[in-house]
């Protein structure tokens, strides 16, 4: 769940724990905060540890304890470290939240959805409670229940004259605004299609990087480039979040038209040229997500960790990872993992790539929205409590159904999914198993 308020850091945000206005305050608490925003988490830990010498029931040590035990899945010490907190202070809204996305991680559902229903009590303007609790219906397939929760995300200044909600268009032009990370408005886009459908001459202003690759979605009438204003007399009538289409169009709608993403023919041609000089099966690889994304620690995969696929007969692969995380390759696979990405300026060369191979597999991050919007198969490999787009207990996907998908059977390392999908890879290598 993206962080929609302030945080004891930003750092500590793109965790899942909410460590603002701590109700007292140590020397060397603000050591352990400074030292958690560096990324030294040991560090980090000694300083709240000596905080807690001083005073052992000081809130803000175990809530910085808490996010720490969280990140490195010790889930266990995560909520022993919130329960503290509570017996201490009851009322403390936040805390209940924190305590809500540890049993959360840790698989604890009813766990979960009841810390966050008892922050929303405390708390009725706590807009992370609120996104904490859809998370959970979703996961369970609850779409309405859903859907209804995670408008708090917009908040109150988000309501205004202009807001479609559902109404008939006749031909007046609405905006869909873009909202959150790449793989957000890569899933929705799709909602596009049944805007137009609905009456709506729509237009859309996506970031940079997905502008070539949009500019042909169905359903879109205009797509604005780098901040440039619409021609006169276009301004749009109504607009809509992206991610609000879902609610408005109806709960657990599922627009089942894939591809609804095209990647350019010649851009294919091209890169199928480049393919076919190698042997075997073709596999794009993603191995790591944003980094300010809310979860990357628990949905990325360390690099080393993808060494059985590299060892799969018939098979040539290939990176599509982004950012820092792709250059370790040369140090870690410099011969195994072909580096494709690099030579990509933006996600439509990303798109023809993609269609290009024959398969990616990848982490939950864009890519996994890319590929299952080209229709392409993808195997997405997730952790033990996945994203809430992706529910639970199933091996496919409602939103794409190119999709397979490998689950951590709990917390720990990542080593069974990666058998699982090297086991798999091998069974389709010998016609054993289909893609999807």
């Amino acid at each position: 769940m993206r962080r929609l308020v302030s945080s004891m850091a930003s750092a500590a945000s793109v965790k899942g724990i909410d460590l603002s206005q701590p109700p007292r305050r140590h020397p060397d608490c603000d050591n352990g905060k400074r030292l958690f925003r560096e990324g030294d988490l040991d560090g980090a830990v000694c300083a709240f540890r000596r905080a807690l010498g001083e005073d052992p029931d000081n809130v803000e040590a175990h809530d910085g304890l808490g996010a720490i035990a969280l990140i490195r899945e010790e889930v266990n010490q995560a909520v022993a470290h919130y329960r503290h907190v509570l017996r201490r202070r009851p009322e403390f809204a936040r805390a209940h939240y924190n305590l809500g996305s540890c049993l959360y991680c840790g698989g604890d559902l009813d766990g979960a959805l009841a810390s966050f229903e008892r922050a929303a009590t405390l708390n009725p303007s706590f807009i992370l409670a609120n996104i904490g609790r859809a998370s959970v219906y979703f996961l369970r397939g609850d779409w309405e229940r859903g859907w209804a929760l995670y408008e708090s995300r917009l908040g109150p200044g988000e309501a205004n004259e202009r807001r479609w909600r559902g109404e008939p268009l006749e031909g007046r032009r609405i905006l869909l605004r873009c909202e959150q990370g790449l793989g957000d408005i890569l899933q929705f886009v799709r909602y596009a299609r049944l805007v137009s459908k609905m009456g709506g001459r729509v237009i859309l202003e996506p970031p940079a990087r997905l502008a070539r690759l949009l500019e042909k979605t169905p359903g879109i009438d205009t797509l604005i480039r780098d901040g440039m204003p619409l021609p006169a007399g276009n301004d749009p009538v109504v607009d809509c979040p992206l991610m609000s289409l879902a609610k408005v169009c109806g709960a657990g709608c599922y627009p089942s038209a894939v591809p609804y993403l095209h990647a350019d023919p010649a851009d294919i041609d091209r890169w199928a040229k480049y393919f076919s000089s190698f042997p075997g099966l073709k596999v794009g690889v993603v191995w790591s997500g944003e980094p300010k994304h809310s979860r990357n620690e628990h949905r990325s995969i360390p690099l080393p960790a993808l060494e059985p696929l590299t060892r799969v007969p018939g098979v040539s692969l290939f990176s599509l990872q982004r950012g820092a995380a792709a250059g370790m390759l040369t140090t870690i696979f410099p011969h195994q993992i072909r580096d494709v990405e690099a030579h990509c300026r933006d996600f439509a060369d990303t798109a023809a790539v993609i269609t290009a191979l024959d398969l990616v597999i990848t982490v939950d991050t864009s890519i996994a929205h890319a590929a299952g919007g080209l229709g392409k198969p993808v195997w997405i490999l997730l952790p033990y409590v996945p994203d809430w787009r992706w529910l639970l207990d199933r091996s496919d996907s409602p939103w794409y159904p190119t999709a397979r998908i490998f689950r951590k059977p709990g917390l720990g390392d990542w080593n069974p999914v990666i058998h699982a999908a090297g086991t798999s890879l091998s069974r389709c290598i010998l016609g054993e198993e289909q893609l999807f």
